[in-house]
């Protein structure tokens, strides 16, 4: 489970299969980590409409304490690309972190999974995420879109400059 703002792993699991019942129990464990039950803005969890997205999930929602307030947004005309971020994860997994590496069995998956999610959440720099790591975007550091204008200007200007001189 991913945050769509800070792009930080927000929970992993292994599901036995595509059914309803595993989504909605790694949301609830999601959200007893992180104590959202509790929390008084509105969460909400952006997925396609698949039938895993449905079911136990929606039963899940429905099963909540009228103070938390959850919203499930399908894929619409607005959010035409709800899956991108977890799809995103998945390449980022298979290709960037794992390369060739074999995966052995459930419990060497299970360890892959903790230290993948060290990496994407402290060693990675996403583009939308303008020199930060996305623990630093989670943990309230605010994005900076304008941070390296300056260094690109200035980088612009050296290599026109060397460009004239044929260097």
């Amino acid at each position: 489970i991913k945050d769509n703002y800070s792009k930080k792993i927000l929970h992993k699991g292994i599901a036995e299969n595509g059914e309803s019942k595993w989504i909605s129990m790694l949301l609830k464990e999601m959200f007893d980590f992180y104590k959202l039950d509790k929390a008084p803005e509105l969460t909400t969890l952006v997925c396609d409409g698949g039938s895993e997205n449905k079911g136990n999930v929606d039963d899940w929602i429905e099963s909540l304490e009228q103070h938390t307030m959850v919203k499930k947004t399908a894929r619409t005309e607005l959010f035409e690309y709800t899956n991108n971020e977890v799809e995103s994860v998945f390449n980022i997994f298979k290709h960037e972190f794992l390369n060739d590496r074999i995966i052995a069995d459930k419990v060497h998956t299970l360890q892959l999974l903790e230290e993948f999610q060290a990496y994407n959440d402290t060693q990675r720099y996403p583009i939308a995420l303008y020199g930060i790591t996305p623990q630093e975007a989670f943990d309230g550091q605010l994005i900076d879109k304008h941070r390296f204008k300056l260094k690109i200007r200035e980088a612009a200007q050296l290599r026109h400059i060397r460009n004239k001189v044929g260097k």
